[in-house]
């Protein structure tokens, strides 16, 4: 899972908000995708310094998405170590390749208006 490093916007001003973003081969499991999106959303949204969580999908071959914007690179890696561990034990045998998983800084007007 990248990491990337915390700190001030590219333009100057308040520190970057984060987004972690997921994707998941379910494949033709509708049925365990949405079980997952009913469990874990309300969760991530509940934990400190989610701005905003989304699941989505599925594409043609099965594919979702989650799509998590934190404040805080603190607060996302603490929501990961309690998060992640759930997630994991979600989708084993559901799914039908790991879940990719990364992390990026938010960049532009938007880093900053999100706060």
């Amino acid at each position: 899972m990248g990491q990337p490093g915390g700190g001030p916007h590219p333009q100057g001003g308040e520190p970057v908000s984060l987004v972690r973003m997921v994707r998941l081969a379910f494949g033709p499991d509708e049925a365990a995708a949405e079980r997952l999106a009913a469990d874990l959303v309300p969760a991530i949204r509940a934990r400190e310094g989610c701005l905003a969580a989304v699941f989505f999908g599925p594409t043609e071959d099965g594919d979702y998405g989650l799509f998590v914007h934190w404040d805080t690179l603190e607060h996302a890696d603490a929501a990961a170590s309690v998060i992640g561990p759930r997630l994991q034990k979600a989708v084993q045998g559901k799914v039908q390749e790991p879940p990719d998983i990364a992390m990026f800084q938010v960049v532009g007007p938007e880093a900053v208006a999100a706060r």
